[in-house]
């Protein structure tokens, strides 16, 4: 498929009827192997994959969206009631018509528990699962609203586990998901070059962010999850901050960018100097570089998180100031599930991996990073691969340069 973050009538990239299919087969697939009648959605990542409906970040941690998704049957979407009459217009999700309704948003308990808005959301509900003919029935739930679940209790809902469900039909990626993960790839690398030909003593590191943030949204990003930047002594110790420090000759910088296209994600660290790199600084970035294709090189069906994390150092081996055990280090060496959020199974660290080896299957899309701290706590380096896996190997999603510490700024 071609890379481009726009369709053609010449060429085959994103068949979102397709995607579309795929993630009601995986729904449908999971509730039957929990023997689940239905689940119901709050996590917006997970109603997404349900619906294939959006409202813009502003309605992500609202909870006023959610959705049923029956098993034999196709998902239902609950909508705020401002929102339902763009929902219900037959452009906007042809594939939701007859099946867009008004929610009983609790708004994360905004509204005060006296009032009866959350035994009103129940009891709308029940009505759906009544005329679905699942009265009584095991409703999975992924996230919930306390009042939800008070109210849930008080009627009497069968409610278990839906987390689960959810986690496990998007843990294989179809090749559209790959191929939105792949263009979200694309446009991290333009801003990861934009930004090597900027970096210079006296930039700050909120100005790297900055930049970082206008290229992607300028080149198709719907959303910045997270900008991360470190520089100097704030790399060692490992840091996922950023703030106005001023960046100076010789300094590391390590960046990551979390972004969403089409929402599917990018975790993508890159690590750079500003000027000309040490011996040292290029011995320490060689040796986080191993570790991590160390790891990449094993990539395939039916090995297993242990394998991975066995390629490792112990978390207190990476050189990050303070580390002492695998508790205190556990996202140093840390491999992670990639989709339509960061972390989605499986979770690979050291602290679990070993003990609850969890089997790496084709299809899965890993973000896998690791760090190197120096011995004396003066700086470190990070880097990060997101890795599609095959039955016989892997595809490499990530294409910015790797291979050394890039010096800046790049010509």
């Amino acid at each position: 498929m071609s890379l481009a973050t726009t369709q053609v009538d010449y060429q085959q990239r994103v068949d979102f009827d397709r995607l579309r299919a795929y993630r009601q087969e995986r729904i449908q697939k999971a509730l039957a192997q929990a023997d689940m009648a239905a689940v119901l959605c709050f996590d917006p990542n997970s109603v997404r994959y349900a619906t294939s409906s959006y409202q813009g970040e502003w309605s992500r941690d609202k909870m006023f969206r959610y959705a049923l998704i029956p098993a034999g049957g196709g998902p239902i979407l609950f909508d705020s009631r401002t929102l339902t009459h763009v929902a219900r217009r037959p452009e906007q999700y042809p594939w939701l018509v007859g099946r867009v309704r008004n929610s009983e948003f609790l708004w994360r308990g905004a509204f005060q528990p006296q009032e009866p808005r959350a035994d009103k959301m129940v009891g709308t509900l029940k009505s759906v699962l009544h005329d679905l003919g699942l009265d009584g029935a095991p409703i999975g739930v992924d996230l919930v609203d306390m009042q939800f679940l008070a109210a849930a209790h008080r009627a009497g809902l069968n409610l278990v586990d839906g987390q689960q469900v959810m986690l496990e039909a998007r843990v294989i990626k179809s090749q559209d998901e790959v191929e939105l993960m792949r263009i979200a790839a694309s446009i991290a690398e333009a801003a990861f070059w934009e930004m090597a030909r900027f970096l210079r003593p006296g930039v700050r590191e909120n100005e790297l962010v900055a930049l970082i943030s206008s290229e992607l949204i300028n080149r198709g990003s719907e959303q910045i999850e997270c900008v991360a930047v470190a520089s100097g002594p704030h790399t060692n110790p490992h840091s996922s901050l950023f703030s106005n420090r001023v960046i100076r000759p010789g300094e590391i910088v390590y960046i990551d960018i979390m972004h969403a296209y089409n929402g599917y994600r990018t975790c993508y660290y890159r690590s750079f100097v500003v000027g000309e790199a040490t011996k040292e600084q290029r011995n320490l970035y060689t040796q986080c570089r191993r570790w991590l294709y160390d790891a990449i090189d094993i990539a395939r069906a039916g090995i297993t998180s242990a394998d991975i994390v066995e390629k490792w150092p112990a978390a207190a081996e990476t050189g990050s100031s303070g580390v002492k055990d695998e508790s205190t280090g556990f996202a140093l060496s840390l491999g992670h599930g990639l989709g339509m959020s960061l972390w989605e199974k499986p979770i690979i660290n050291r602290e679990a991996s070993l003990d609850q080896p969890y089997p790496i299957e084709a299809g899965m899309t890993l973000a896998l990073e690791t760090y190197a701290g120096a011995p004396d706590g003066s700086f470190g380096v990070r880097l990060e691969e997101d890795v599609h896996v095959l039955e016989n190997g892997y595809d490499l999603l990530t294409k910015f340069p790797a291979d050394s510490l890039t010096e800046c700024p790049v010509a």
